[in-house]
């Protein structure tokens, strides 16, 4: 888990763009994978062109300036020895997206810019007119599959349903209406399947953050095994039909 420890040790401040969109594209390049940026600081990486399931997770966090942290490992967990934001927020899922890149599940992956400013650089992004299902791995907890972002209904019950039948995580995943919004919020009007998944992190954006590490690794084993090309589509967007 080195990658992630170097992402959780290092200080990604939302207002510096330039310095998230380089400390992911160092990871990436640290492991001899081809990306493309764009003009946002976005960075995606594409392992096959006709998948229909893009995965997003955000380089940026709260804090307010460049620096690193001195990691704290009690058990399971990894917070900031002293206190501090960890970055877990989405330090978290941009591992996912790096662990599912080598095991070459299908899709299109994002690394998202200034999620933490409203949704910056996904608001910015257009979204290749395939894209069918937008996964976001950035929510707290250990077992929510988030449905509703702002109210908003993201999803199907049908997908949500088969996403979890497929999820193999110790606790199960739960359909949950609550969440905010993160990154796939930004295309909850267009893509019929946006969702968010719990990645293990606690009390975000403040001194008490941590991360339950073994939940992370035993998510990763789990999103890699899902068959997400087989999933259904079944919540119809604006000028879209259900199928």
């Amino acid at each position: 888990m080195e990658s992630l420890y170097q992402l959780l040790r290092t200080k990604r401040p939302t207002r510096s763009p330039d310095f998230c969109f380089r400390v992911a594209a160092e990871l990436l390049k640290s492991h001899h994978i081809i990306f493309t940026p764009d003009a946002h600081q976005n960075i995606i990486v594409t392992t096959d062109s006709a998948a229909t399931t893009a995965f997003t997770a955000h380089t940026d966090t709260v804090e307010s300036r460049e620096g690193f942290n001195e990691l704290l490992f009690l058990g399971n967990t990894v917070s900031v020895k002293g206190g501090g934001i960890l970055g877990a927020d989405d330090g978290a899922g941009m591992w996912l997206l790096l662990q599912m890149i080598l095991a070459k599940v299908p899709g299109i992956f994002i690394f998202f810019s200034q999620e933490e400013q409203g949704r910056i650089g996904s608001q910015a992004y257009r979204m290749p007119r395939h894209v069918r299902k937008v996964v976001s791995f950035d929510r707290k907890d250990t077992t929510n599959l988030i449905t509703h972002q702002s109210g908003q209904r993201g999803c199907s019950d049908t997908f949500a349903d088969a996403l979890i039948s497929q999820l193999h995580t110790p606790a199960p995943f739960v359909k949950d209406p609550t969440g905010s919004f993160t990154d796939s919020y930004s295309f909850i009007d267009s893509i019929p399947e946006c969702v968010n998944l719990s990645v293990g992190y606690e009390d975000a954006h403040s001194s008490r953050e941590k991360l339950d590490l073994a939940f992370l690794g035993e998510l990763r084993d789990a999103v890699i095994e899902v068959d997400w090309e087989a999933l259904p589509v079944a919540r119809a967007t604006s000028g879209d039909t259900a199928s």
